[in-house]
Formats: structure tokens, C-alpha cells, sequence
């Protein structure tokens, strides 16, 4: 295991609190943050290529040639746990899918039309799907594709969310 980082212990707390907001929040205004927090998250996702903007930048420090997109799916940065990195990277992947249920349930408590949270959770999977199976992010043109389509469906996204949550 490498030297913990700065970047993992952030990616850490944050990724246990918000996976397990909705299990231990009842509904409340904060909903409406979260909301909103996750949809920009993934939208800044797709700008670049896959990458978390803190993780990017941890990224260009140890090798300033890094593209956005070149390996993703290395999240050593991470790795905050005295386990194998095998198990650090099983358990983030399994906090994200526990953030995805969150979702789920922060968008079906406060009475969103079910098609938007279902959008959402099936635009995740698809792109997490495209970011595990293919390699090069940066240069491979189908996942440029998917990534600008699924970055205009959560730009929609937003626009339904706050149309929703203005006219309720």
C-alpha cells in the first residue's frame, strides 16, 4: 500500500457520508443540495473523461504529462485502508453502487417523477459500464461519443430536476 493521501481521505469521508445520507437523513431541504451535488459531480465526470477533478489533479503531480482519461479507473490516490488495493478499489466501486440506491431514494422521497431518478441511475451504470470496458478514454472516439451524449442527458437531468423542484 502507498502513502495515504490527502485526495483519499476526502474521497473517503465523503464517499461514506453521501452512501449513506439517505439511511440516516430523513427528508429534508439538504435533499435538494445532494441532488443537485451528485448531478454536477457526474457532469464534471464526463468533462473530463472519467476523471474526479481531485484525483485528476493528484494525477498530473506525480506525472505532469497525464491525460484526463488515460486510466481512470486508478484510483490509488484513494487507497486509505490498510488492505490489499484490490479491496481499497472493490469497496469504493461498492460505496458507488450504495451512492446509486442513495440517489435512488433521495429522488423518490421528495416525489420526483420516477423517470428522472431511473434516467439517472441508467446513466451512471451505462457510463461506468463504458469506462470499465474500454481503455484510453482520452482517445478512444466511441467513449467521446457515449460521454457527450450522456453529459447532454445529465444536463437534461438538471433542467428536469430544478424544473421539478420549482414546480411542485
Amino acid at each position: 500500500m502507498e502513502q495515504i493521501s490527502i485526495s483519499g481521505v476526502i474521497h473517503w469521508s465523503w464517499y461514506v457520508i453521501l452512501s449513506i445520507y439517505a439511511f440516516i437523513f430523513p427528508r429534508n431541504w439538504f435533499d435538494y443540495v445532494y441532488i443537485y451535488y451528485w448531478i454536477l459531480i457526474f457532469l464534471q465526470w464526463t468533462l473530463i473523461n472519467g476523471e474526479c477533478i481531485i484525483t485528476y489533479y493528484s494525477k498530473t503531480q506525480i506525472d505532469p504529462s497525464y491525460k484526463a482519461g488515460k486510466n481512470p479507473m486508478d484510483n490509488r490516490d484513494m487507497y486509505v485502508l490498510p488492505i490489499s488495493d484490490e479491496m481499497n478499489n472493490l469497496i469504493i466501486q461498492v460505496l458507488l453502487i450504495v451512492w446509486l440506491v442513495n440517489m435512488y431514494i433521495v429522488y423518490n422521497r421528495n416525489r420526483f417523477p420516477r423517470w428522472i431518478s431511473i434516467t439517472f441511475v441508467i446513466s451512471f451504470i451505462i457510463y461506468k459500464w463504458l469506462m470499465i470496458t474500454n481503455e484510453n478514454l482520452h482517445e478512444n472516439e466511441k467513449f467521446q461519443l457515449y460521454q457527450r451524449v450522456i453529459s447532454y442527458v445529465l444536463l437534461g437531468l438538471l433542467a428536469a430536476t430544478w424544473y421539478y423542484t420549482k414546480h411542485k
